[in-house]
């Protein structure tokens, strides 16, 4: 087998479970339709965004850098 020949039979989605025939993106030794990975972080840097607003205390870190 040749470096970068590697063909998976029928690769699915990590988060939908659909076959990825285009459109994807191959991240943390998985594929991943473009739109659900977008979707995923879209997710994620909302849940942070909540959890800022309902305990400041949990990123005091973030703010206090050193000048």
């Amino acid at each position: 087998m040749q470096l970068g020949s590697f063909q998976p039979t029928d690769p699915k989605c990590e988060r939908c479970g659909q076959p990825v025939v285009h459109n994807f993106v191959f991240q943390d030794k998985a594929f991943w339709h473009y739109s659900c990975l977008r979707e995923g972080h879209d997710q994620r840097f909302k849940a942070e965004h909540i959890a800022r607003s309902l305990n400041l205390a949990l990123f005091v870190h973030e703010s206090q850098q050193p000048a």
